[in-house]
């Protein structure tokens, strides 16, 4: 069993899915006045979805795709986006960012690499929640980020946090909810989003059975959150990749319509590379 760490300090911000009510800590137990109670599970995470709940038929990502994400980001191939997102987050003025008080949330945070990658690169303590439909992310999540809370919940409904409870507000390659993220992000907060755009590993979507990106996903985003948010920013950004064998295959594997099968990728070997070229687009919004 990995070392607990204190909920007390950021349990404010979370409220119970069944009633809305806030929660207190009773022993490894988050309770709310209506006596309504879910246990925090030995790896430091907490299952927020009530019993009962009718679950997707793919409740987000498979074990074999995030340990497959898991070896790519930590191989570094994604560190661009990981220092550009720190320089836009370095430039917000975030009112009390040295608690508690603070909190930041990845909406979609899968097995938390990126939660991770900007816990360590901020300089205020405050709360970091991770939030992912996957029980296999969010206990990838949870031992790696030490002080991070991480809660299984579905980013698409009403997640288990209060009204304007966060700061910062991180969507990368994930599902997104225009609604819920306005219910949650406070006054002078911000909302990442990073996708892809359409070129986005091309080399690699035409030699291998991929699916292909929405066209004019920017766009429609764009449109979909007008009504709840103000566009602050938008950074276009790209940068080579240089792939071969194992990061090759991890790439492939964890990309959406790999689920559960690797006949394309399974293959490859040592010796096969591929060049291609990665395009993203971070929207910041408030």
């Amino acid at each position: 069993m990995q070392p607990s760490i204190d909920w007390s300090l950021c349990v404010r911000h979370l409220i119970c899915p069944l009633c809305g009510d806030g929660f207190e800590i009773n022993g490894r137990s988050l309770t709310c006045s209506q006596k309504h109670t879910f246990d925090l599970a030995k790896e430091n995470y907490v299952n927020l979805i009530p019993g009962g709940t009718k679950m997707p038929k793919f409740p987000g990502d498979s074990k074999m795709m995030l340990q497959a994400r898991r070896r790519f980001l930590d191989s570094g191939h994604y560190q661009p986006l990981v220092n550009t997102l720190l320089e836009l987050i370095h430039k917000f003025d975030f009112d009390n960012s040295d608690g508690p008080e603070t909190a930041v949330l990845d909406a979609g945070c899968g097995e938390g690499y990126y939660l991770n990658q900007i816990q360590q690169g901020l300089a205020f303590d405050g709360c970091y929640y991770g939030v992912d439909l996957s029980k296999d992310a969010i206990r990838m999540a949870a031992k790696r980020v030490g002080n991070g809370r991480f809660v299984v919940a579905n980013i698409k409904k009403q997640m288990p946090l209060a009204d304007s409870s966060t700061h910062l507000l991180l969507n990368i390659f994930a599902p997104r909810s225009p609604t819920e993220f306005a219910r949650l992000l406070c006054p002078n907060g911000r909302l990442l989003i990073v996708i892809p755009q359409d070129n986005h590993l091309q080399a690699l979507r035409e030699n291998f059975d991929l699916l292909n990106i929405q066209p004019d996903k920017q766009a429609l985003i764009e449109k979909q959150f007008a009504p709840y948010f103000k566009l602050k920013n938008r950074v276009h950004f790209k940068f080579p990749l240089k792939l071969q064998g194992g990061n090759l295959f991890d790439l492939v594997q964890m990309m959406p319509g790999q689920r559960g099968s690797q006949t394309n990728a399974q293959p490859l070997t040592e010796s096969q590379s591929i060049e291609t070229e990665a395009n993203m687009t971070i929207m910041v919004f408030g």
